[in-house]
């Protein structure tokens, strides 16, 4: 195989900051469509949905009010729906 290189996403580059690396390959379209598509966009997004369900529920369950669950089980939704820049 290749040498690890900040290029490749391995490397001293994804050691020292993985969560800038993983969004830059993204932006400057390094990613596959695929990829976005199947890892970033239905599982990585179907578990941030399931997280805040569970979450909602789990205030429901103790004794919070209704419309804090609420909130935070539609939370997720702020960024797509939320006010532009």
């Amino acid at each position: 195989m290749g040498k690890d290189t900040p290029e490749n996403g391995f490397g001293q580059a994804v050691a020292d900051s993985f969560a800038p690396a993983f969004f830059r390959r993204r932006w400057q379209g390094r990613i596959g469509w695929r990829t976005l598509f199947w890892r970033d966009l239905l599982l990585v997004g179907s578990l941030l949905s399931a997280t805040a369900t569970l979450t909602a529920l789990v205030l429901l369950s103790r004794g919070q009010p209704p419309g804090t669950a609420l909130a935070v089980h539609l939370l997720r939704l702020a960024g797509e729906y939320g006010p532009k820049a």
